[in-house]
């Protein structure tokens, strides 16, 4: 189990979850960093937060910045 930023703190929350349950057991588990308390108001460490301008806005940005696939290539 690994994760980074957002993904980090996803990681730490789904393993407590598989030992409180105690139907999954990890072998190792890797957490890059974690999101910081102080940004968690900000959408992107927290996308529940966001209203849905703020979701659209973001996904478009996403999207621009996104590599394009070369002509005649299957997506």
């Amino acid at each position: 189990m690994a994760g980074d930023s957002v993904g980090g703190n996803m990681t730490a929350a789904l393993t407590l979850m598989a030992k409180q349950r105690g139907d999954v057991r990890f072998v190792h588990q890797s957490l890059y960093y974690t999101t910081d308390p102080a940004q968690r108001a900000e959408i992107t460490a927290s996308p529940l937060r966001a209203t849905l301008e703020d979701a659209t806005a973001q996904a478009i940005e996403v999207l621009k910045a996104a590599p394009r696939p070369a002509d005649g290539a299957r997506v």
